[in-house]
């Protein structure tokens, strides 16, 4: 099957669980990071640098979570990126979050894939609007009042599964207040 097919399929797919769940914040989280941390060296065909690093900021909302089973749960996920560069990314998706349970009660992981718009100005790349799969892999760690920080690594690849178009990797700090 074609992966650009696979992609469109689940976008749509991601599309109709996001449109059919109501918008009520259940957390929200704010993070600062460092943007296309692993991209720096990255050059095109004639030598000239595609991707400079930059402080990167993050603010993401989460909703009623569609699954709860145990110690997992999937949540729907709204997020906006933005960079130094003056790069942005405006998402939607699902973010599995992991209860490591009764001896590491406080810990939790969180896994998160997500699509939508990346404007990448930053770099020599002809391309300035462009879907983008946005992957994350985050260890939070729990505090009190309901609040959590997050250490995460995010991904972006375009719909070829290839990084020719600019993509990114993004680490991230986030700070998460539950709010029911």
């Amino acid at each position: 099957m074609n992966k650009k097919l696979i992609f469109k399929k689940v976008a749509v797919v991601l599309f109709t669980i996001l449109s059919s769940h109501a918008v009520t914040a259940q957390e929200i989280a704010v993070g600062l990071g460092a943007d296309d941390i692993l991209d720096r060296n990255r050059r095109s065909s004639d030598g000239s640098v595609l991707a400079t690093s930059a402080i990167g900021a993050v603010f993401e909302l989460k909703t009623t979570p569609v699954l709860d089973y145990k110690n997992l749960s999937l949540t729907p996920t709204y997020l906006l990126q933005l960079d130094t560069e003056k790069d942005y990314y405006f998402g939607a998706g699902l973010t599995a979050r992991f209860e490591f349970g009764q001896y590491l009660n406080k810990f939790f992981s969180d896994f998160g894939i997500s699509a939508g718009l990346h404007t990448e100005n930053s770099t020599d790349s002809k391309i300035k609007n462009d879907l983008k799969f946005r992957s994350t892999i985050g260890l939070g760690y729990k505090l009190e009042n309901d609040t959590a920080l997050i250490f995460s690594i995010d991904h972006m690849l375009d719909t070829n599964l290839k990084n020719h178009n600019p993509g990114s990797e993004t680490i991230f700090i986030r700070y998460s207040k539950d709010l029911h």
